[in-house]
């Protein structure tokens, strides 16, 4: 409201009152999930949205989800269904005076994640289980496992070395936080790992300040009685179990004759590489034992 005074020049005085309407559009604010946004932003994944929005000044407030056409705002809107959404909002003072249109990014992911593990019926020695997790939208934030009645643990692979029949459950969860419902137990049976030691020699080789393994008795008691003046005996470094089938892959052995050093690989690729360009170099020994790629308690690296 505005007040005016007139005054003639006989001093007659005049009072006038009155009101003038501002031009200036209103400003509207929105909030997801009860949290304040910033126009253009994009929110995380969601389990479930709803906007609020709020003017500053009288008015209508409007709303245009995913391009389906202008709608009245009056109270909060969910936003559905999964997936990307565009949430455009702007007020229309009682002036008319338009505010331009703002809008937001809305992430919503209300499936949960799906896990699969493949399990087998019996282990030797130790139940190796992966299980694999899915989602489509969010990704999956981690997946969780329980073996038996112990507590559960997060990751992908579950291991057990303990020797009798077991079961397993799974779940994951995504980044929205979609929960996935525990899975039925599956059972599975870890069994003794068969035993057949065989003992890995090792000799220190005195002039190049390396080591020589082998696990053949023959080759062992050649060495002792023969080059005794360059390799020196240690005993045994190890012992394979040459009846546990983990232990199928072959050790290759090369003796590099120009620096009189020995060379292993459990590579078939560098193998046969070795073979083919480095036959100047390397004399192939063939298979010094088998051993297994996959590390498992009580297993030692070579």
């Amino acid at each position: 409201i505005v007040y005016a005074q007139y005054r003639d020049t006989a001093g007659n005085v005049l009072d006038l009152s009155g009101s003038i309407v501002l031009a200036t559009a209103p400003t509207t604010g929105a909030s997801v999930n009860g949290g304040s946004v910033s126009p253009g932003s994009t929110t995380p994944w969601l389990k479930a949205a709803s906007v609020t929005l709020s003017a500053n000044g009288p008015g209508t407030t409007y709303y245009n989800l995913d391009s389906t056409g202008q709608t009245t705002y009056a109270s909060a809107v969910g936003v559905t269904p999964d997936g990307r959404h565009t949430f455009q909002y702007w007020s229309v003072g009682t002036a008319g005076n338009t505010e331009t249109a703002k809008s937001v990014t809305i992430l919503v992911d209300t499936t949960s994640p799906s896990s699969l593990a493949s399990v087998n019926a019996t282990y030797i020695g130790t139940a190796s289980i992966t299980i694999a997790s899915s989602d489509a939208l969010s990704g999956v934030a981690w997946t969780d496992y329980q073996i038996d009645t112990s507590a559960a643990a997060s990751g992908t692979v579950a291991t057990t070395s303990i020797v009798g029949p077991h079961f397993i459950t799974y779940r994951s969860v995504d980044v929205a936080g979609n929960a996935e419902s525990w899975s039925s137990p599956q059972s599975f049976t870890v069994t003794v790992a068969p035993q057949d030691l065989r003992p890995v020699y090792r000799f220190y080789n005195i002039k190049k300040s390396v080591h020589f393994y082998t696990a053949r008795e023959a080759e062992k008691n050649d060495v002792i009685a023969k080059l005794y003046g360059t390799y020196r005996f240690e005993g045994v470094a190890y012992s394979v179990n040459v009846a546990n089938p983990a232990n199928n892959t072959p050790l290759y052995r090369f003796y590099n004759f120009k620096q009189a050093v020995h060379f292993y690989t459990a590579s078939e690729a560098e193998k046969t590489n070795v073979l083919a360009t480095l036959y100047g170099t390397y004399r192939f020994e063939g298979v010094a034992y088998n051993v297994s790629l996959a590390n498992a308690p009580r297993a030692t690296p070579v």
